[in-house]
């Protein structure tokens, strides 16, 4: 009889060499894992469904105060004496509830070391194929700098909000402050003009009312520019190419007058009357250019040439004077922050060294370029190219109006209307008092809002002008109180303030107000507002 004992020698040897294969196998998987798990940048452990560290990788082992990962196995974090008792209570009942409730948990996980640090705790558990719980696994990111980041961002933002309220509070009383003078100058010149009785003086007027004017409308652009929250406006607009070449002309006018120089002005018949250009930097680009012929030029002519590219859609200026020119060697250095070529004549100015550094910055800002050619004793002459793809010959929509009104309607001309004006710059209310005056109103000023309240608790008038940036009532509130009173309630108030903004403009006309204004008020906004 023949006993059968299992398989033969040799199949049993086949057998033992595929496990030790399979054995081998695992053994690379599981060092590839440990490769892979202890470089993985965050802390990694799992744990048996009686809450003890089955294992973990090498920044959790280091957290803990191990030095190798195996260490971690069969223990509770209770046995760690690297972590804090407070921690130690956290951690295992966050990590029980994720056990027993079979629950995520997602939480930032503060920890108190020499500085304190923060970590993206992420636990769930651990299923097997069968569905049925063994246990959790947890992991924690390190969140400290992205915490920190955030904290400082925080801090940053809400530095500028403050910042930004700072700004805006600057720039209304810088409008409200240069505006109003420049309001009165101009009424005071319209006043003058017809008082003086030679055509020299009457000349004068107009030169001085020009100049003021455009001052008035520059600053008003530069205001227009800074007011952005945030940052600088860009934006584009349609002008006139001719007019606004004429007005930056004309700031120069006296200067080349009094040095017998002269400008020739042309420009191309094929140029659209209207391109879209950004129109500040447009005309700072102009002034610079223009002031430098004049204050380099001893005699002779300035003269300004502008056509359109249409192959291109490009704007060109150039700008050519008869002064003492420019060396050859020193061309490529005149566009150098600081740069001055004629130290004797430019010390003898308020020049800064940054004006044709700036023009270089502004054309580059619009994606421009900008050419120089010069003789020594002959002149110079400048060309700037600008990119103006849309234009047209019919008045486009200007941007800029500072009338905002609440109603189609026109105030109706009557005689002896009254009229109060309460602005607390004397000279802003003497040019709108004499403004109203030669239209035959009945006038009374008053400087501050208290004074405005008591004389109208006792009189009525048919337009009030009020000007919000009073030193003792906001403006705002002063609107308000106006027309709760019984004698002012039928009266058209018309607001003037430096600075204007659609909120500011909606509120004032839901208070009842019939018109808001930008300063200065002209006898162009007289003459729109009244029906004759």
């Amino acid at each position: 009889m023949k006993l059968f004992f299992g398989p033969s020698k040799k199949k049993l040897h086949q057998e033992i060499n595929q496990l030790k294969e399979q054995l081998a196998e695992s053994q690379k998987k599981n060092e590839l894992f440990e490769l892979v798990i202890n470089e993985v940048p965050c802390n990694i452990y799992w744990k048996n469904l009686e809450n003890k560290y089955l294992g973990c990788n090498s920044p959790q082992a280091a957290e803990l105060g191990l030095s190798e990962t195996t260490s971690v196995v069969g223990k509770t974090v209770f046995d760690f004496d690297s972590l804090d008792e407070k921690h130690k209570k956290i951690v295992d009942q966050n990590d029980q509830l994720v056990i027993t409730k079979k629950i995520e948990s997602h939480f930032i996980e503060r920890k108190y070391e020499k500085k304190p640090s923060f970590f993206l705790s992420i636990k769930k558990p651990l299923f097997n194929k069968r569905k049925k719980i063994i246990g959790m696994v947890g992991v924690s990111i390190d969140q400290t700098k992205q915490i920190i980041l955030e904290k400082k961002l925080n801090k940053t933002i809400s530095q500028l909000k403050i910042d930004r309220s700072a700004k805006d509070l600057f720039i209304s009383n810088l409008s409200h402050d240069i505006r109003t003078p420049i309001t009165g100058m101009l009424g005071l010149i319209d006043a003058l003009k017809p008082l003086v009785s030679n055509k020299k003086a009457e000349e004068i007027c107009d030169t001085l009312r020009q100049l003021t004017s455009n001052f008035l409308n520059f600053f008003n652009d530069i205001l227009y520019t800074i007011s952005a929250p945030g940052v600088l406006k860009l934006d584009n607009e349609y002008f006139d190419i001719q007019k606004v070449i004429f007005d930056v002309m004309e700031l120069f006018k006296s200067a080349a007058h009094q040095k017998n120089l002269h400008f020739e002005v042309k420009i191309d018949d094929k140029t659209p009357k209207y391109v879209e250009i950004y129109l500040i930097i447009f005309k700072s680009i102009l002034a610079n250019l223009i002031g430098n012929a004049v204050k380099f030029t001893d005699a002779g002519t300035i003269k300004i040439f502008t056509k359109y590219d249409f192959t291109n859609k490009n704007v060109i200026v150039q700008i050519a004077d008869t002064g003492i020119g420019i060396p050859k060697e020193k061309i490529s250095t005149i566009f150098e922050r600081f740069s001055k070529l004629h130290q004797e004549r430019t010390n003898s100015t308020t020049s800064s060294g940054l004006g044709l550094f700036m023009v270089k910055k502004h054309v580059q800002s619009l994606k421009g370029k900008i050419q120089v050619s010069s003789k020594v004793n002959e002149g110079t002459t400048f060309t700037v190219t600008i990119p103006a793809p849309n234009t047209q010959n019919t008045p486009p929509h200007i941007k800029g109006s500072s009338t905002h009104s609440s109603k189609n309607n026109k105030i109706i001309r009557k005689s002896n209307q009254r009229v109060l004006i309460i602005e607390d710059t004397k000279l802003a209310a003497m040019a709108l008092d004499n403004l109203l005056r030669q239209q035959q109103f009945i006038t009374k000023i008053v400087a501050t809002g208290q004074a405005s309240l008591d004389i109208l608790a006792k009189e009525q008038f048919d337009i009030i002008f009020l000007d919000l940036g009073l030193p003792d009532i906001d403006g705002i509130e002063l609107l308000s109180k106006i027309k709760a009173l019984s004698t002012s309630k039928d009266s058209e108030i018309i607001v003037l303030s430096g600075q204007i903004n659609s909120g500011m403009t909606t509120k004032c006309i839901g208070l009842g107000a019939h018109s808001v204004y930008t300063k200065p008020f002209s006898k162009e906004n007289l003459a729109a507002l009244l029906i004759q």
